[in-house]
């Protein structure tokens, strides 16, 4: 039994969508970070990404770490493979989920929707064709979903118009499959169900890698046993929304929820 925590991070809420999954499937306390004053991170270069990602990630094995996850598309895109080489600690992906539950479940046409740096890397796109060159994939970056989620514009009509609006290009592609490259995105999900239809898959790749988490804590058993789990949430920005934000997707019965003061 290993009752350190799970360190979290992504440009801001949209990884309490993954701490989310990691929860309500495990025991273990978690430290959360949202890197709020400095996002969107797709509108970053990629040595901002690293250097950000390094400041958050020292800061998450100070606090005693024994797992790193990046809940965010663009770092996990852009930077994963130096943050590796960097640290000597276990790092779990968005990425990796996203392309094996989207070559299981695919069947021919693909859109991503994601931020401007994550679409540039055309990680996803790469990764898929690798295994599975017969799938066509095409991607659409989606800036404004991240601001409206962050301002906690989630339950009204502007995400469902936004996504309307992005999803016009695409409109004679026949799209079968739409991927979520982005954390933010599953926060607002029913909109997107709606512009997209109903009848789309959607990857969320939050359950994947929840999976990737439980196999690294399984093989190294460093599962957590808490009887009350806690689960302490940072930030660097704003910390209204961001504290609305994470009580509205997390139920308080799940554990014992700390929202610490701004940091980094």
């Amino acid at each position: 039994m290993d009752n350190r925590p799970i360190g979290i991070f992504d440009s801001g809420v949209g990884g309490i969508t993954v701490a989310r999954e990691i929860i309500s499937r495990t025991k273990e306390n978690i430290v959360y970070f949202g890197d709020t004053k400095n996002m969107p991170y797709g509108e970053k270069t990629n040595a901002q990404l690293l250097a950000f990602s390094k400041k958050i990630i020292d800061y998450l094995i100070s606090r005693n770490c024994k797992l790193i996850v990046i809940a965010c598309n663009t770092v996990s895109s852009n930077c994963l493979d130096e943050l590796k080489e960097h640290y000597d600690i276990d790092i779990v992906d968005v990425v990796s989920a996203a392309v094996e539950e989207t070559i299981d479940k695919a069947d021919k046409n693909i859109c991503l929707f994601a931020t401007k740096a994550t679409v540039k890397s055309r990680v996803h796109e790469k990764k898929i064709k690798e295994i599975r060159p017969d799938l066509n994939v095409f991607n659409k970056a989606c800036p404004l979903l991240v601001h409206l989620v962050e301002e906690n514009f989630i339950h009204n009509e502007m995400p469902f118009l936004a996504v309307k609006e992005y999803c016009k290009e695409f409109s004679e592609k026949e799209i079968d499959t739409y991927i979520l490259g982005c954390t933010h995105y599953p926060i607002i999900l029913d909109s997107i169900k709606k512009a997209v239809g109903y009848d789309k898959k959607i990857i969320d790749p939050a359950a994947g890698t929840a999976d990737h988490v439980e196999r690294i804590l399984k093989e190294k058993n460093i599962f957590g046993d808490n009887k009350i789990p806690k689960y302490e949430f940072y930030n660097s920005g704003d910390s209204e929304n961001f504290e609305k934000i994470v009580k509205n997707l997390l139920d308080d019965k799940l554990g014992n929820i700390y929202m610490g003061e701004k940091i980094l």
